[in-house]
Parts: structure tokens; sequence; C-alpha cells
């Protein structure tokens, strides 16, 4: 069952989706400027030796948010000219929403989106003992799209380990 996300709760869920990531992380969104709850959770899984592909939107990222982004030694940084979506992926979790990454969007804007779990969660997020086979079609759909993502983006920077 998904889960819809306010403001709120995309602001708790982001964050931990990227810390509880086991072994690839997948972030699409338009426009970056980290906050330091993000940045400290995309680092916890940067020690993890999770795998972290980050695709922006083409132009619309800062050369000093690159450089603090590409300390990390397990991101890919890719590219997109058309990138407008707004997606987190962690292998288990999956969030598509309006939320970029973007620190000013977590204090200020009135933001909404659903939380996808490949079992389903129950509205406090605890796992369910049942399973909806609408939501693994969902889920999967959106895993679909995000490799046809990942595949149509520019590398700008790959991992170092």
């Amino acid at each position: 069952m998904a889960i819809f996300l306010n403001t709120p709760k995309l602001n708790h869920w982001i964050p931990k989706l990227i810390q509880e990531s086991e072994k690839e992380l997948i972030l699409v969104v338009p426009y970056i400027q980290t906050s330091d709850n993000i940045y400290e959770s995309l680092q916890t899984a940067d020690k993890n030796n999770v795998e972290i592909t980050l695709i922006y939107r083409e132009n619309k990222l800062s050369e000093k948010e690159k450089m603090k982004l590409i300390s990390l030694n397990n991101l890919n940084l890719l590219h997109h000219p058309n990138i407008h979506c707004k997606c987190y992926f962690n292998g288990q979790l999956l969030i598509v929403g309006s939320m970029n990454l973007y620190d000013y969007s977590e204090i200020n804007n009135r933001e909404m989106g659903v939380l996808i779990h490949h079992t389903s969660l129950n509205q406090k997020g605890e796992e369910d003992d049942w399973s909806c086979g609408d939501d693994k079609a969902l889920f999967d759909d959106a895993i679909t799209e995000i490799r046809e993502i990942v595949n149509g983006s520019k590398i700008e920077n790959l991992r170092k380990i």
C-alpha cells in the first residue's frame, strides 16, 4: 500500500531512505542544494559503501554543490537535460513526489509525494503481513522508468571505489 507524504513526512522519509540504503541509492532530482541533514544522510550511505547515483537537470548544479557531492567516494553523478521528476530509490523504498533536494524546499514549500515499498507498509510505515498487487506493479513500473532515465543520462563523475 502506498503511503501519502506531506512536507514533514517527506523530511522524515527522504533522509531515512538514504540512510537505510544497503547496496544502491538512486536519486533523480532536477535541482540540488543539499541541506546539512540530507548531506549527512548521503555521507552515511557513502560510509556504508552504498553505490549512490544522483541524476540532476543539466546546468542546474552550482560548482560549490558539485564539489561537495563528488567528495563522496561512492557517488555516480549524472545529468539529464529533461529531468523534472523527483524520485528517491534505495532498492526497497521508493518515494515519488514534488520535493527537490533543495534546502529551501524542506523548510518553505508545501510538498507532497508517495512512499512505495516492495512489500506493503501500513500508515505508520511498518511492514504489514499482506501485500498489494497494485503496489508491486506500480513499484516495478517506476523502477523501469528510473533505469531508463539512468541509461539516458550523461556521466559527469563516476564513483572512486
